[in-house]
């Protein structure tokens, strides 16, 4: 789902908070799509969430949270992050 379209849903979800509502928007989403498409094979690119994800891991290394806080909290090597956050040396001596 492209981001505009993501932040139109997600308005009109707030904007129309209740499950009836929100069945009907979805049905009609889904409806409108097939119309369009019809049997065609389409292809929606997913969001790249990496960058994201990465992009904080920099934020919270630069503002001294530990790289062991930041293993747990991503699920992620001691390696990757400091490959994440351009720093190579993984043996824990970096100034």
């Amino acid at each position: 789902m492209s981001y505009v379209i993501k932040q139109l849903r997600d308005a009109a979800i707030k904007a129309f908070d209740t499950p009836e509502f929100k069945e009907a928007l979805a049905d009609i989403f889904v409806e409108q799509v097939m119309e369009k498409m019809g049997g065609d094979r389409f292809y929606i690119k997913q969001p790249d969430i990496k960058q994201s994800r990465n992009e904080s891991i920099r934020e919270e290394a630069n503002h001294g949270i530990q790289i062991s806080e930041l293993q747990k909290k991503y699920g992620l090597s001691r390696s990757q992050i400091y490959s994440i956050i351009g720093d190579g040396d993984v043996s824990g001596n970096s100034p």
